[in-house]
């Protein structure tokens, strides 16, 4: 997401747009982007005003920052600021996620030998479901992580769990079907489809469904 410093003393952080004109005198120019992403010209005339005299040459970080909302209106890059010295925290919400998976994956198997599939897929559903809804208000960045990290933990039964009933479900001569069936539609990705989530969705369910259907008629 596009983004730049504010420069304080010609904007507010409540009503600044990501185009402006003091941007010529007020923001060092990038060989990359229009203007620096991570520095402003330190103001030498407070009392100036947002006027060229009272801005010097010389470059300095900022702490607070404008996103081009024009393509989204807010990321978790833009709510979280992950931008300039806070950037390399960007890829720790995926790795936390993934991890839990892995934990998720052994969880997953010990909970339902010892409580039952059923037990463990509605309350993965119910956890899931908590865990979700709080990540999406979740406060800061490291709350946000840690509550990604429970949600791939907790969600992990909806696959594991249900393809393991189906398979016990399943006569022995339908298994392989079944399996490429199940598996086929949930490891599909929207970028197979050139990014079109909406396909994607569609016909993902065009190939699932039917398995499950055969599922439980043949067994």
């Amino acid at each position: 997401m596009e983004h730049r410093c504010l420069v304080e003393g010609c904007e507010d952080g409540r009503n600044a747009t990501y185009s402006a004109d003091f941007l010529t005198f007020s923001t060092p120019p990038d060989e990359e982007h229009q203007w620096s992403r991570c520095d402003v010209y330190k103001r030498d005339n407070v009392t100036a005003g947002c006027h060229p005299e009272g801005f010097g040459r010389q470059s300095v970080g900022c702490s607070q920052w404008v996103y081009d909302t024009s393509v989204m209106e807010s990321t978790i890059v833009s709510e979280f600021d992950l931008v300039c010295d806070s950037e390399p925290l960007r890829p720790l919400g995926a790795s936390l996620f993934f991890v839990g998976v892995a934990v998720g994956s052994i969880l997953t198997g010990v909970i339902a030998d010892r409580w039952g599939r059923v037990v463990t897929l509605m309350a993965g559903v119910v956890l899931t479901t908590i865990v979700g809804t709080a990540a999406a208000l979740a406060p800061s960045y490291g709350v946000y992580t840690g509550l990604r990290f429970a949600a791939a933990v907790f969600s992990y039964g909806f696959f594991s769990v249900p393809f393991v009933l189906c398979m016990e479900l399943t006569s022995i001569d339908a298994r392989a079907l079944v399996v490429a069936m199940v598996y086929y539609g949930i490891g599909m990705v929207s970028t197979d489809l050139g990014g079109d989530v909406y396909t994607n969705f569609i016909l993902t369910m065009l190939i699932e469904i039917p398995s499950y259907v055969f599922c439980a008629t043949h067994h």
